[in-house]
């Protein structure tokens, strides 16, 4: 626990240290104690349950010429198919057990509850081993969500970075982050905006997601508070009070399910 502390919390000076340090203890651990065994492994959610459109345009592994010109200058979002399919992620990571062989007793930070902006939300650190078992095969509707979200699982368990591949479209401008989430079904991140664009990678299962224009921030009715002024006050998109949220209504969208080795580009 001290040495993933030491690495996700503290500097650059003895990193690479605490990356040795914490993987040769890690492996030690896999052979004296092995790992709990999971019963299944990472299913495709079900999205049958609502009426969902598709109306982002898709393209296949574009150059990196193409998506400038077509997509990253003028802001367009894109989906962009076959250009991650020699990702190993795409394999290993239907199976939870590799989760658990390759990082199963390191220790990784995960919110707890609805989404971020819940009264109840939380964050806790545990095991990656406790939190499979616990929020990922054991999830149910009664029980509080578990999400390892926006977090840079890449730069803390470096195994994990061989699984990916950084696509050549994130060679424009500077790599600002790598984030990973990693969470049961029903997973939900409310309405927000980002400073930079983003290029999601879907690896397991998929997602539903919708996206507004900039220019209708007026009726996204964002919070006033400082730390969460980029995230909408609307908690549900399929269920607004418009009462409170009289425009909501008015503002158009895009939205697709992003689903497994697909990347959207999200200006």
């Amino acid at each position: 626990k001290l040495l993933d502390l030491g690495i996700m919390m503290g500097g650059d000076r003895f990193r690479d240290d605490l990356h040795d340090l914490v993987e040769n203890i890690h492996s030690y651990c896999i052979q004296c104690y092995g790992f709990p065994r999971s019963k299944n492994i990472l299913k495709e959610p079900d999205l049958k349950r609502k009426k969902y459109g598709d109306n982002i345009q898709r393209i296949s592994n574009p150059s990196l010429t193409q998506f400038i010109e077509k997509y990253y200058k003028l802001q367009i979002p894109v989906i962009i198919t076959d250009a991650i399919h020699e990702w190993p992620a795409l394999k290993n990571w239907e199976n939870l057990d590799y989760f658990k062989k390759i990082a199963g007793y390191r220790i990784v930070p995960i919110e707890i509850g609805t989404d971020y902006v819940s009264e109840d939300w939380t964050q806790k650190l545990m095991s990656f081993n406790e939190y499979i078992d616990h929020y990922i095969i054991e999830t149910n509707d009664e029980k509080k969500k578990g999400y390892l979200a926006q977090h840079q699982l890449f730069d803390q368990i470096r195994p994990l970075k061989k699984d990916i591949i950084e696509p050549i479209y994130c060679a424009i401008g500077e790599l600002q982050s790598i984030n990973a989430w990693f969470g049961p079904k029903h997973t939900i991140s409310p309405l927000h905006t980002d400073r930079f664009d983003n290029v999601l990678c879907q690896v397991v299962g998929s997602k539903y997601i919708r996206l507004y224009h900039p220019k209708e921030t007026q009726h996204m009715y964002p919070h006033n508070e400082s730390l969460l002024y980029n995230t909408s006050k609307i908690r549900d998109v399929f269920d607004v009070d418009e009462k409170k949220f009289p425009t909501f209504h008015k503002a158009p969208f895009i939205e697709c399910i992003l689903k497994k080795g697909e990347m959207l580009f999200i200006p």
